[in-house]
């Protein structure tokens, strides 16, 4: 019994160290938003929490039946970390290292198909994956309320206008 007692643990403990080196190798490597939290942010979370149970009743009658669509949130409002100087030298180290690889890729004949591979990787790791926010508004206008549409958005009746204009001239 104590044999298969201590397997198992070695196996847990193995799972855990593999499930921790891929975490760590996942955040170093990862393209999304880098966070560093201080100890002041976390000490004031956990008040926040409790202050929410207490107010819960009372905020669901305050909450209002309809969302309103504005052009005003952005991802800063959304709930967006601001982005430090770490972060900017993240992405500076990153860059450095697509570099190197390219110039390594190029050496041996292959730099078109490291760029080309290297676009449809920054394609893809650029799309948003996350659901949408409430409140946000779609990058489709068919899906907001009353068809609203994006600020700096491009419309028919705009572009028709600009192409009489534009004939007159």
């Amino acid at each position: 019994m104590e044999e298969k007692l201590e397997a198992y643990r070695r196996r847990k403990r193995r799972v855990e160290a593999v499930k921790g080196f891929t975490d760590k190798l996942v955040k170093m490597v990862s393209f999304q938003q880098v966070r560093v939290d201080s100890p002041e942010k976390a000490e004031d979370q956990a008040p926040d929490a409790e202050v929410k149970n207490e107010n819960e009743e009372e905020d669901s009658k305050d909450v209002p039946d309809e969302v309103s669509v504005t052009s005003e949130t952005s991802d800063m409002a959304l709930g967006a970390p601001k982005r430090t100087a770490f972060t900017y030298f993240v992405y500076v180290l990153y860059f450095l290292l697509w570099v190197t690889c390219y110039a390594i890729a190029i050496e041996l004949q292959f730099g078109v198909v490291f760029f080309l591979f290297s676009a449809l990787a920054a394609v893809y790791l650029n799309t948003r994956t996350r659901p949408k926010q409430p409140g946000e508004v779609s990058a489709y206008s068919v899906f907001n309320k009353d068809c609203h549409a994006i600020d700096g958005t491009l419309k028919a009746e705009q572009f028709e206008a600009e192409l009489r204009y534009a004939a007159m001239k």
